[in-house]
């Protein structure tokens, strides 16, 4: 049984465009598709004024506080927030082989990584990966529903699971605030 070589890329509507899938031979099984880091979302109007009206506040609280670098770091925020609420995200070309995980032109083996899970959210499925270093961040790769049992039959051969099964509260924070 041949595993299929998937790959999709999104473009700014919420439908991934498939290719034809291509039949691999057995010894050479991976999975490689080109996709956005995160889902795109949309913020209404209301979240600038909220944070204009946000910043406006802690402003004035720090200038009447007399904390000028307070002030600062405040507009810098607002500023970064502003820039960050409509960004649309950049495809990469993710693979999952036998031989590892790439992310671009970046490898990272089997020997690098401590485990992995996939999170179960009904919105985006998140294939997250533990790597082996003691300050680094997890890895997380969007995939596809019907991708989630051949990635993971994949992975089982080389890393164990996770008990692990949500996403990580940095990526809850970003889809929260808009700035994914």
């Amino acid at each position: 049984m041949a595993i299929r070589r998937l790959c999709y890329t999104k473009r700014m509507s919420k439908e991934p465009v498939v290719s034809p899938a291509v039949d691999i031979a057995l010894g050479q099984s991976e999975f490689i598709w080109k996709g956005p880091l995160y889902k795109r979302t949309t913020v209404p109007v209301w979240y600038y004024v909220v944070l204009v009206i946000i910043a406006l506040a802690l402003g004035a609280g720090f200038y009447v506080a007399n904390q000028p670098l307070s002030i600062v770091v405040v507009a810098a925020a607002l500023l970064f927030f502003l820039t960050h609420a409509n960004e649309v995200p950049k495809a990469h070309r993710y693979t999952v082989s036998t031989n590892g995980i790439g992310i671009e032109d970046q490898t990272f083996s089997f020997t690098d990584l401590k485990s992995f899970w996939i999170s179960d959210s009904p919105t985006i499925v998140t294939l997250y990966i533990e790597q082996a270093g003691r300050s680094l961040f997890p890895l997380s790769i969007p995939i596809r529903h019907n991708d989630v049992d051949g990635i993971r039959a994949l992975l089982r051969n080389n890393l164990p699971e996770s008990k692990r099964r949500g996403d990580l509260w940095i990526d809850i924070f970003a889809r929260i605030t808009g700035i994914n």
